[in-house]
């Protein structure tokens, strides 16, 4: 008898299914499975060799096809990750490792040069290792200024173009062409980030510093203000180095140090807006705090902090904007790229600071 919900909506109750119609359902499945068995097989065989192809190509590993599935209908297990995970209670006690070892350490003051590089306090060293560090924006003027100074500290460097061709900059050390290799990225495109990481990982087998120094400087359009403009200031000066960090954090943890150091190249003009650059000045700010956000996040196997440059390179000392620019300077001067070398050289050596803006602008920022 057809119920009075049923006669309102036009349909009727589908019958419960004869037992002899759920046995031929069943064998149907069953043959059906029988008769992908062969295609399921081919592509199992098939699969580590499509993985060895693409981590040869220096794409990401791909995740296994049947993890999905697996997720699906047996979410109570724990799936193998390309990357070594840790549990909520051994990384605990990790982190507390970390804090009792920088508290004996803080509390014996030692020479910087005793410590070396020391990414954590007791993170494992390997004796002789080189160091390998990733640095966008490499073929700038700050950029070559940073890959000099890393080289000359015995780096193997990743210097990372946009689009121009560096090249020129890896011929100046005839030398040492096995310690620097130059890769090309689109740090608006996720992707081409996610490639990025694992070629320098792939070319140089680890990553333990990355140096974010590529940015975009372009000033506000009020009068034809463009989306597309604001848009890729945010993606070059935030979301790229962002990105990045997050898929390089893996890495450096499963390095040989167990940790790594991440410096992002900020601006005064992130904390103090610039009249005519609002869009700018956001982004900067935006990278700003995405730093000390990371420096929480990944602590305390990486540290994660900030150097804010004046003008790096300012314009001749008859130009009257410079002329300017040092009448508003506390210390009447620019320190120029060397300032920020030493600011970089500062946070690589010095093992318990993290989450900071380091000011490098001959106080302007009082100003």
């Amino acid at each position: 008898m057809e119920s009075p919900v049923s006669e309102q909506n036009g349909w009727q109750e589908p019958e419960e299914k004869h037992a002899v119609a759920r046995l031929a359902d069943g064998v149907k499945g069953a043959l059906a499975l029988f008769l992908a068995s062969p295609f399921i097989v081919f592509l199992v065989i098939l699969w580590p060799i499509y993985r060895w192809a693409e981590m040869k190509e220096g794409n990401p590993p791909p995740e296994p096809f049947w993890n999905p599935f697996l997720e699906r209908y047996f979410p109570h297990r724990a799936y193998k990750k390309e990357l070594p995970q840790l549990e909520p209670f051994e990384r605990e006690q990790r982190r507390a490792a970390y804090r009792e070892a920088a508290l004996a350490a803080a509390s014996t003051p030692q020479p910087v040069e005793s410590h070396g590089f020391v990414l954590a306090p007791n993170a494992p060293q390997t004796e002789g290792a080189e160091r390998v560090a990733l640095v966008t924006g490499g073929s700038s003027q700050l950029g070559q200024a940073i890959v000099q100074a890393l080289m000359e500290q015995n780096y193997r460097v990743a210097l990372v173009c946009f689009e121009s061709d560096a090249t020129a900059m890896i011929q100046r050390y005839p030398m040492q062409e096995a310690k620097i290799q130059s890769f090309t990225c689109d740090l608006r495109n996720p992707e081409a980030i996610e490639t990025l990481v694992g070629q320098v990982v792939r070319h140089f087998g680890q990553l333990d510093v990355v140096v974010h120094n590529a940015a975009r400087f372009e000033p506000d359009h009020e009068e034809n203000p463009s989306w597309q403009s604001l848009e890729n200031l945010f993606k070059v000066n935030v979301m790229g180095p962002l990105w990045l960090s997050l898929k390089a954090a893996p890495w450096m943890r499963s390095g040989p140090a167990g940790g790594g150091h991440i410096i992002q190249i900020g601006d005064i003009w992130g904390e103090r807006p610039l009249l005519g650059y609002s869009g700018y000045s956001s982004s900067k700010a935006a990278l700003h705090m995405a730093g000390r956000s990371l420096a929480r996040e990944l602590a305390p196997e990486i540290r994660v902090n900030t150097i804010a440059p004046g003008a790096v390179f300012p314009q001749g000392e008859d130009d009257r904007a410079y002329q300017v620019l040092l009448s508003n300077t506390p210390l009447a001067a620019e320190a120029g790229p060397l300032g920020v070398i030493t600011a970089l050289n500062y946070l690589l050596a010095t093992p318990f600071v993290t989450g900071q803006v380091l000011h490098v602008d001959g106080g302007r920022l009082l100003r």
